[in-house]
């Protein structure tokens, strides 16, 4: 399958892993809910928000890696303890490394942006903050934190706007770089929570096909920022004359949208560990089985042909060879089958 194939195949999957994830995330989202109405407590509700962003997230994503090999084909029926060990080594292991990787990287970039790109292009307004002025040290985290929730933040110039163009496809650049490297890893941990397990190890397919997850997880998230940042989208939510059906018809709509999109890369991930799995096998069966090439022995299985049919259509007799000794003149030889005279062993 190439690139293009792989890209389209993905879209393609997509929508089977979002219809086959939806019953499982609603089921999800009422037994996360359900303490929280029945309780109503302030500590359930941050306890279920932990639990939900965490273990609950965990496991939405191993349904929906393995909702795309379901669909597939390269999966079979999973086991409760082979979800509950996916769940957590999705969590403990993936998702935390992850991070690690993730807050590494943009830690460099956001420093190199605020720090040095943007006093440089417009230093009046960096300078603008004083954490003096609201009562706070001269430290510089907090003089960032400052230039991110002041109002004076969203009054940008043309330098600031386009740094902050530049940023945010540089987080985007990393976040794809992360699903590419860990993608077909994490579809390998979903794919062993089933009783036959194929044992696929923690590293397993590491950066493989990233270059196909990475242009969808470029595609799928520069999709999503358009249709977040969309005037006329926010212009139907937000207008009152509206019914209050036909908001919430665009708004079911709008996550339907979001829900696919991030879909599409996590199908191309199952895809990748597919295929990833299927090109190990044919290594080794090319290993254990030597090539026959036919137009190479075209002769000899033209000839081992000609005496099969010659022997099955009965033109090939069977002479016994005492036979064959008479009709040439030959007595025989008594070692050759041949019946030997009682007397000369008498006397």
């Amino acid at each position: 399958m190439s690139f293009l194939g792989v890209i389209f195949s993905s879209f393609y999957y997509g929508f089977w892993v979002m219809l086959r994830t939806l019953p499982v995330l609603i089921l999800t989202l009422i037994a996360l809910s359900a303490p929280i109405f029945a309780i109503q407590h302030i500590a359930v509700v941050y306890t279920v928000i932990f639990i939900g962003l965490t273990i609950g997230l965990a496991y939405i994503f191993v349904t929906m890696l393995r909702a795309g090999l379901a669909s597939m084909r390269a999966t079979d029926t999973p086991t409760f303890d082979g979800l509950v060990k996916a769940t957590l080594r999705m969590f403990f292991v993936f998702f935390i490394v992850q991070f690690i990787f993730f807050v590494t990287l943009q830690g460099a970039v956001v420093a190199y942006y605020f720090y040095v790109l943007l006093p440089s292009a417009v230093p009046e307004a960096w300078n603008a903050f004083d954490p003096e002025a609201y009562g706070l040290p001269q430290w510089g985290w907090l003089k960032l934190v400052l230039f991110l929730t002041t109002d004076e933040f969203f009054f940008r110039p043309p330098e600031v706007v386009f740094l902050g163009t530049v940023f945010t496809l540089l987080t985007a650049v990393i976040g794809a770089i992360i699903a590419g490297l860990f993608g077909v890893p994490m579809a390998a941990a979903s794919a062993n929570a089933v009783q036959h397990s194929p044992q696929n190890d923690l590293i397993f397919g590491f950066g493989s096909h990233f270059f196909s997850i990475d242009i969808l997880q470029l595609i799928c998230g520069g999709l999503a920022a358009l249709v977040g940042q969309s005037q006329q989208l926010q212009t139907l939510l937000l207008d009152p004359s509206r019914p209050a059906a036909s908001i919430a018809l665009i708004t079911v709509a709008v996550l339907f949208a979001y829900f696919y999109l991030m879909s599409v890369p996590i199908a191309a991930m199952a895809l990748g560990y597919k295929r990833h799995r299927q090109a190990i096998a044919d290594a080794r069966a090319a290993e254990i089985s030597p090539i026959f090439d036919p137009e190479e022995h075209k002769e000899e299985v033209k000839n081992l042909r000609r005496a099969r049919q010659s022997a099955a259509s009965g033109t090939a007799v069977y002479v016994p060879k005492r036979q064959r000794s008479d009709e040439n003149g030959d007595p025989g030889d008594p070692e050759d089958g041949d019946e030997v005279d009682d007397n000369i062993f008498r006397a």
